[in-house]
C-alpha cells in the first residue's frame, strides 16, 4: 500500500516536471515571436517614413516600386498600400 502511494506521488512529480518543462519551451517560442513581431513593426515604420517622405518630393511611383520590392506586393496592392500612406 505504501509503495502504490510512493510510486504514484513518483509519477505525478514526472508528470509536473515534463509539464513545467513543455511550458517552458513554449514560453520561449511566444518570447521569440513577441520579439520579431516588434522588430517587424519597428522596420514596417521605418519603411513606410520612407515612403512617405517619397511621396512628399512628388516621387509616386518610385514609392510604390519601393512598396513593391520591399513588401512583396503586386502592383495593385502596392498602389493601395502607398494611396493608404
Amino acid at each position: 500500500m505504501e509503495y502504490t502511494i510512493i510510486g504514484l506521488l513518483i509519477l505525478v512529480i514526472l508528470y509536473l516536471y515534463f509539464r513545467i518543462n513543455e511550458m517552458q519551451s513554449r514560453l520561449k517560442s511566444i518570447d521569440y515571436f513577441i520579439s520579431q513581431i516588434a522588430t517587424h513593426t519597428e522596420w514596417t515604420e521605418k519603411i513606410n517614413h520612407e515612403l512617405r517622405l517619397l511621396i512628399a518630393e512628388g516621387k509616386y511611383v518610385e514609392a510604390v516600386k519601393t512598396a513593391r520590392v520591399v513588401f512583396g506586393m503586386s502592383l495593385l496592392e502596392a498602389k493601395q498600400y502607398v494611396d493608404k500612406l
